[in-house]
């Protein structure tokens, strides 16, 4: 539980670090930028919170 935690916070600080420096890189407006971060942040949050509950499920089944 603890490591899920640990990746889901680095992926969130990978990506806040990548997103500016692509941006940078092709020159993209950095409103785009954000909505692509907050639709990639909205989808992760949903995919780890469903793996979380079928863990926990499958731990008790």
């Amino acid at each position: 539980m603890k490591k899920d935690l640990k990746n889901y916070l680095y992926s969130i600080v990978v990506y806040i670090v990548i997103i500016p420096i692509l941006g940078f890189v092709f020159h993209l407006p950095l409103t785009i930028i954000e909505n692509i971060a907050l639709l990639y942040l909205i989808v992760y949050t949903i995919i780890y919170w469903v793996v979380i509950l079928v863990k926990n499920l499958k731990n008790r089944g």
